[in-house]
């Protein structure tokens, strides 16, 4: 759809409310209030929806920086047909606490909930397939995660950093890659259960800081470990392990567990001395 089918609207919400600017291409001059919408997104891609029930055929828009407004933001929704939460989207709306993320979704762009600190419970596609950069990066309330009915491939660099609540992780079937300090510093993770991912790289320091990881799982598919995976997991490996060091230590349990196997899968496991 052509922008020439649209009418720009210039609006503000109403006091009490987010009280923001921004330009919106839509097909009438409805009033719009109560709404929150933010991102940079191209027709179809993503919008971000918070408040009355408002449906559009299609938005094209640009959104003013939110800055210290994204404060007042408690809610987000998301229209039909979205297949890609923009980056930074959602990053520093603090009082956030619940995000639906509908079915079509495929991926969530760098850092798009980044900072959200009361964000406590995330809500994940089937068709998810990639998480990108810093996405979750400390949102500190965030204390369990349920990707297990994703088509998740791939958890990006610091996608869960600083999540100092996580608890658990329920990871899928698909996933193939956990990228740089992805869980550094997830001070109360505990364990986390890799068996029936078909995963085949660790990023460094993919684990680095978590004081209470007494117990990692993972698959015979793991081709690359990345360094400093286990520093300062105290309960897990009480010393440091260069990169060698770690795939030595990965190929000897290995070795010594080869006659275990678990659902047809073969799989080795590190766990606390």
């Amino acid at each position: 759809m052509h922008t020439d089918d649209f009418k720009r609207l210039l609006f503000e919400f109403a006091p009490g409310n987010l009280l923001m600017k921004m330009q919106l291409l839509c097909k009438d001059w409805r009033r719009v209030a109560d709404t929150f919408i933010d991102g940079e997104v191209e027709s179809g891609e993503m919008i971000v929806i918070g408040g009355n029930d408002l449906s559009y055929d299609a938005i094209i828009y640009e959104a003013i920086a939110l800055e210290e407004r994204r404060t007042l933001v408690t809610q987000v929704v998301f229209l039909l047909n979205v297949t890609k939460v923009g980056e930074r989207s959602c990053e520093w709306a603090v009082n956030l606490v619940v995000v639906e993320i509908p079915e079509g979704v495929e991926s969530i762009g760098d850092y798009a909930f980044a900072d959200c600190c009361n964000l406590t419970t995330v809500s994940f596609p089937t068709t998810l397939t990639s998480i990108s950069i810093g996405v979750f990066q400390e949102c500190s309330s965030l204390d369990n995660v349920d990707l297990f009915h994703a088509q998740l491939q791939e958890i990006g660099a610091e996608a869960f950093f600083r999540c100092s609540e996580l608890k658990s992780m329920a990871l899928p079937d698909s996933l193939q890659t956990l990228g740089d300090h992805v869980f550094e510093e997830c001070y109360s993770l505990e364990s986390v259960d890799l068996l029936h991912t078909n995963l085949r790289e660790i990023g460094d320091s993919a684990f680095r800081g978590c004081p209470e990881l007494k117990s990692l799982t993972i698959p015979d598919s793991l081709q690359t470990l990345g360094i400093n995976i286990f520093l300062d997991c105290m309960k897990l490996v009480p010393f440091h392990l260069d990169e060698e060091e770690t795939k030595l230590v990965i190929s000897h349990l290995r070795s010594q567990q080869s006659h275990q196997t678990s659902n047809d899968q073969k799989t080795t496991s590190i766990h606390a001395h």
